[in-house]
Formats: structure tokens, sequence, C-alpha cells
């Protein structure tokens, strides 16, 4: 129960850790389930919305259904997410909103309102598309907030959820989060880190190409969930909602509205789960599309009926008693029949549309085992030794902190992120030093020079285009200690000078020197290398630099040397640098400044 990122997420926080007592499999598990069951109660609440809007429970089902088994909800609705929930304050204030215009009564006004504050405790997003909701709500009833005690009671019904938000100081009182001050609670649930730092994007700073960029993605996204079919259907069922009902029409209209301008000002682009309350909207659309389509089959099967009982020439229920008008009101019956069968056929293809969804996203849906990435991870823990040390950068490593802690505790396994101040080569020398096994899973570059690696495994992990490559650190790699002997302070122009460099190996181990480089500006010039030192050999030249290329030995405990003579050529500052490899990694002397005269 660490109080999460700015906003806090409280709800999602407090849900989360009652279900983790549920008496069921593992933690994941039961976590993953927290998605599920308000995945499902998402759809229960937009089920009861839509009854109450178009009155006829087979084409309520039809459109929850169809937002179930759209890609992207379906997808959050199967892991421990936070989107689940916020799905589900969406369809619970829509089902309060459309309860309370149904009955407009105080007592409905009070829960609708109670669902819009319940709202903001998860997803920040739901704070920019209150305003819409809010807008519909008083516009459905002005003349009850002339009522003090209405207005009253809908705020304080408003606040009563928002108490939640009271978990984020009291666990951060309790050493499991940052906020220590009013200022710091205030920066917090206005998303913003206690240092006032924006959390997860900002505004201000996004151009109109980015806005027309996002925007398409944006209608991308709503396109590729449910398809051209079914948006058709969606854009008559909003021209028959505006007809309808011109004031939700309009609220729908800039729920959508908002969710754009929140997505391309603060986020800069488009994400699957930030779209999922325009999705809701757009369900309701479609749902009103399957009610247009009903609504003009039945008129046109009346239209048909009355032609067929005025054809008849006689008043369909009129009591007769000859034989003709017998046969007359048989053919009646069995034109209601096929009415009704008619009708209840076109309900069952209403239907179709969220089969259909079902079956093409069912595979890319289906959660039902491990991921890849998981199962490398756990294959890593299965392989490294009891009570090892494991420094992990890679994006993966929140799975890794999984397993560690709750899956494979006994291995005793020290797993250190690079988001962690023990994240060093200090520390790695320090475990290696007291003999203990060490691993990397990815690698930072300042680390490579320090130590000796062997692969043991390596995964790629394209839903993050990582190359994740874990090693065993066989050694540490041995510095050797470079310093130049610099020459007499006064060098005049035409005089040759000699620069020594003294390699030093104070490690219990002989070390192998396999190239050396030499750089030198141009108002020197290289003359030789002088026999008195330990490394005779002439450099050869390569993209203007002197380079020595064969193994020079450097025993445990010693030294070696090599002297340079240089011509100073023009007069000015020069500037020596000096570098020599061993074990695969480069070494680099102090630098050698030289100030030459005339």
């Amino acid at each position: 129960m660490e109080v999460l990122a700015p906003t806090g997420y409280p709800s999602f926080s407090i849900f989360g850790k009652l279900v983790t007592y549920i008496p069921v499999k593992d933690l994941a598990y039961r976590l993953n389930l927290l998605s599920a069951i308000f995945g499902a109660l998402t759809i229960l609440f937009l089920f009861l919305a839509l009854n109450i809007f178009v009155k006829n429970e087979i084409i309520a089902l039809a459109g929850s259904l169809t937002y179930a088994f759209t890609y992207s909800f379906w997808t959050i609705a199967n892991r421990f997410e936070l989107d689940a929930i916020n799905c589900f304050y969406m369809s619970l204030t829509l089902f309060a909103s459309f309860l309370y215009s149904e009955r407009k009564n105080r007592k409905y006004l009070c829960f609708a309102f109670f669902c819009l504050g319940l709202s903001l405790t998860d997803h920040p997003i739901a704070l920019f598309i209150m305003p819409a909701f809010l807008l519909y709500i008083i516009i459905i009833k002005p003349a009850i907030f002339k009522s003090l005690k209405a207005v009253l009671l809908s705020i304080l019904f408003f606040i009563i959820p928002l108490s939640l938000y009271a978990f984020i100081p009291i666990r951060s009182l309790q050493g499991y989060g940052p906020v220590k001050s009013l200022r710091d609670f205030f920066y917090y649930i206005t998303g913003r880190y206690t240092t006032g730092s924006i959390h997860g994007g900002n505004f201000g700073d996004k151009d109109f190409a980015n806005f027309l960029k996002v925007s398409k993605e944006f209608f991308l996204i709503i396109y590729q969930n449910f398809g051209l079919i079914l948006i058709i259907i969606g854009f008559a069922g909003l021209i028959y909602l505006l007809k309808k009902n011109i004031k939700f029409a309009a609220c729908s209209l800039f729920i959508i509205l908002l969710n754009l301008i929140i997505i391309t000002q603060y986020i800069g682009w488009a994400p699957q789960n930030q779209i999922l309350n325009s999705k809701i909207v757009i369900a309701v659309y479609i749902t009103y599309g399957f009610l247009l389509i009903f609504d003009a089959f039945k008129f046109f099967l009346s239209r048909f009926d009355t032609k067929k009982f005025k054809k008849s020439g006689i008043t369909y229920g009129a009591e007769t008693e000859t034989g003709l008008e017998i046969k007359k009101h048989a053919k009646i019956k069995n034109m209601r029949y096929i009415r009704y069968f008619s009708l209840t056929i076109l309900l069952v293809l209403f239907l179709a549309s969220p089969a259909v969804l079902a079956v093409k996203n069912y595979g890319s849906a289906d959660d039902s085992e491990p991921e890849q990435i998981y199962l490398f991870w756990n294959e890593i823990f299965n392989t490294v030794e009891n009570n090892s040390f494991i420094y992990s950068a890679t994006v993966s490593q929140n799975i890794a902190m999984y397993i560690n802690l709750h899956e494979q505790s006994d291995k005793n396994i020290k797993l250190i992120t690079n988001r962690e101040i023990g994240y060093s080569a200090e520390n790695i020398k320090e475990n290696l030093q007291q003999g203990e096994k060490v691993y990397l899973a990815g690698i930072e570059d300042f680390l490579i020079p320090h130590f000796n690696l062997e692969k043991i495994d390596s995964y790629y992990w394209d839903r993050f285009n990582e190359n994740l490559i874990v090693y065993r650190i066989t050694g540490e790699k041995l510095q050797l200690e470079i310093e130049p002997v610099i020459p007499e302070p006064d060098i005049r122009f035409g005089d040759i000078f000699e620069v020594e460099y003294i390699i030093k190996n104070s490690h219990d181990k002989d070390l192998i020197i396999t190239s050396i480089e030499l750089s030198i500006p141009k108002n020197l010039k290289f003359v030789e290398v002088e026999s008195r030192g330990y490394i005779k050999q002439q450099p050869g030249l390569s993209d203007g630099k002197y380079m020595w290329v064969k193994d020079y030995i450097v025993e445990a405990g010693s030294k070696i040397n090599i002297i340079l003579k240089l011509r100073a050529q023009i007069p000015g500052q020069a500037e020596v640098k000096f570098s020599i490899t061993s074990q695969n990694i480069y070494m680099d002397s102090p630098d050698v400044l030289l100030d030459i005269r005339n």
C-alpha cells in the first residue's frame, strides 16, 4: 500500500489491498482478479444505464457487450491496471445520471453527485471529463438547484468519496509515501510531485501539428476497436440521439471533446487506455443506432400491417362469426407472429455485434498463460544460486521484483535496480570481494569498464523493443595506473623533448596491455620511441593517431614505461593524449598540457 504516483489513486490502492485477502490462488491472480471484477461491473452498470436510456433489454445488452469485447477494454480487464476501475466509475456515473434523468428527485441527484466524486478517486482523466457530466446533471432539472438544501446535499455527497484521499497523508506518515505537508498534499492530488514538477505530461508545449497527429491517433483507435460498420451505426445513433435527447447528445460530445483535449494537450500521444471513456460514449451511440434500426423496422412492419388490415376489409380485433372473417383474422394473427419473429431475429442480429468482436479479439486478449518475459525471468531465478545478487537495468525489472518478493523469496536473492543508490560499481566490487555471486540483468554503460562478464541467457521483449541480456560477473576488470612524467616547462619552438608514461599494476595478478594509442596536435611532431624505456617498439599511424598493437605484460606489483620523443613545431598550447587497452577496456592517462614558446 505504498502511495502511487500523483494523483495517488487512493481507491485503486485500497481496493487492490482488499482483493489480496481473497483466499484463491496466488497474489498475481488475485490482483488481476481486481480488474476482472471491476471490468464485469463496468459492463453491468453500462447495461443498466443503457436499459434506462433505450428501454430495451436486448438492445442494451448488445450495446454493453459490444463495448466489453473491444480490444482495449477487454485487455485492461484481464490484468492489474487502474483503468478497469476508471471505466467502472464512468459507467456508474452514466447509470446515476440516467437514473436521475428518469426520476428527477433529490435522492437520485445526491447519488449522481456521489458517483461524480467517487470517479475522481482513481484516474485523473476523470477530472477533465467531469464538467460534461456536471453540466448534464444540472440541465436535466435546473429548477432543483434553486433549493439551498439540494445544493448543499449535492456538495456533501460529492465530497464524501473524496475523503479516500486521506489515504495519501496517512500512508505517508507511516513511511509509505512522500507527502509530509499540506503543500505536498495539494501538489500530489493535482498531479504533481512534492517538488512541484508535473507527473506524466505537461501543458503548453504542444503545437497544432501535434494536435492533428494525436487527434488522428485518437479516432484511429476508436475505428480499430469498433470497425467501420459499428462506427456508421454509431453515427446514425448520434443523429437519432440529437433528435430524442439533445441534452445528453450535446454533453456526450463534450465528454469526447474534453477527452481529446487532455490527450492532445497534456500527454501528447494517444494511448489505448486513455480513450476508454470516449469509447463508452461511442457505445451509447451504437446502442442508440441499434434502437434507430429497431424503431425503423418496427415502423415499417406497422405500416405494412396497417395496409394488410385495410385490404382485409376488417378492423383488427373485431368480433366476427363468419368463416371468411375467421380466415381473415387467422391471416392477421399469422402476420402478427411474423412481425414478432422478424423483430426477434433483428434483436438477435444486434447480439452478433459483440459475438463477432469476441471471436476477433479473443486471441489477442487471452492472458490465461504467463507471458514469455515472465517465464524468462522465472528461469533466471531458477538458474542463479541462492543468496546471489542481481543488479537490474531493464524495463521488465518489476517482474523480477515480483518473483523475488512473492514467488522465490526462499532463495534470498538480493535484487538491486538501477533506480536505487546501491546500483554502483563500488557495491558490486564489495560483493565480489566477499565471495558473493553477482549477476547483471541488462547493464548500464558505466559498469562495463569494471567487470569481466559471461553471458548466461537473453530474451528479446518486443513490447518495449528491449534485448535483455543476463550476465554472470566472473571477475573485476583491474585498472592500471598511468602516470605521465611531464618535461621541463620551458619548451621552445624547434626543441626535441621527452614525455614518459609509467604504467603501474598494483594488483596481485598479471595484466596484459593489448594496444597503446597516442594523439598529438599539429604543433607537435612525433620523433621516435626512446630505447631506454621498457617499450621500444615504434608505432604505426592510423587516422592521425599513433598506435602500438602488441601484448605487453605488466606483472603483478610492477610497472613498465614508454619514453616518447617529440618535437615542438609551432608555438602555442599543445595537448598530448595517451591511452592503453587492457581487458577490452580503454584506460586514459591524464592529459599532458604544454606551452611552446618562441
